[in-house]
């Protein structure tokens, strides 16, 4: 497929394929990892953004993190630091990855991370 449609096919990624790509990313770590994290798959709304469609929001499935042992803030800044940079948002003191913006390919990335990030608490 062309790149040339690659924001259109994010776009277009139907929730319930998002919701099976986290929940295999979530169900390649270990318990401990989820629990100490707080990692949930849950569905979302988000926005396309400026232009010409301000204000349209599309289903999506985001990954949640609800972290015993550090902040939010602190937990965001160790994904923005990890070998591949990876952005989330936090909103009601949890911190998100939506899946709507991430490439099936880039899942294989977030489990790495999300592992390096966890060893940082050990």
């Amino acid at each position: 497929k062309s790149n040339s449609n690659l924001a259109a096919r994010m776009f277009t990624t139907p929730q319930k394929t998002l919701r099976k790509r986290g929940n295999k990313i979530v169900d390649g770590l270990t318990k401990k990892i989820v629990a100490q994290l707080g990692i949930k798959v849950i569905t979302s709304q988000v926005e396309a953004g400026s232009g010409s469609l301000p204000t349209k929001t599309m289903e999506s499935a985001t990954l949640q993190f609800d972290p015993a042992t550090t902040t939010p803030s602190k937990l965001a800044h160790y994904f923005r630091n990890t070998e591949i940079p990876i952005v989330g948002y936090i909103s009601a003191n949890k911190f998100y990855i939506d899946l709507k913006a991430v490439l099936p390919k880039q899942d294989s990335c977030i489990a790495s991370a999300i592992n390096q990030i966890f060893n940082k608490f050990k």
